[in-house]
């Protein structure tokens, strides 16, 4: 007798890889569409604009002081 259910490829293909590729998918179209951060320089009093992926500016990147934000 054949035993009742799924068979193991197409459950782990429902429980694993499906909403894998759905969740790269989505991430990447979400990251995509994220708006860059704008930072204004106390000391040259230019604005710049960063991706919102990277981490804080720790130099101005125009002027180069490293008090840019003080």
């Amino acid at each position: 007798m054949d035993s009742a259910g799924f068979p193991i490829d197409l459950l782990v293909l429902v429980v694993i890889v499906i909403p894998t590729c759905i969740a790269v998918l989505i991430g990447t179209r979400v990251f995509q569409g994220m708006t860059p951060l704008v930072f204004r320089c106390g000391r040259c009093h230019r604005e710049f604009r960063r991706p919102p992926y990277r981490r804080f500016p720790t130099a101005c990147p125009l002027c180069h002081a490293r008090d840019w934000n003080s």
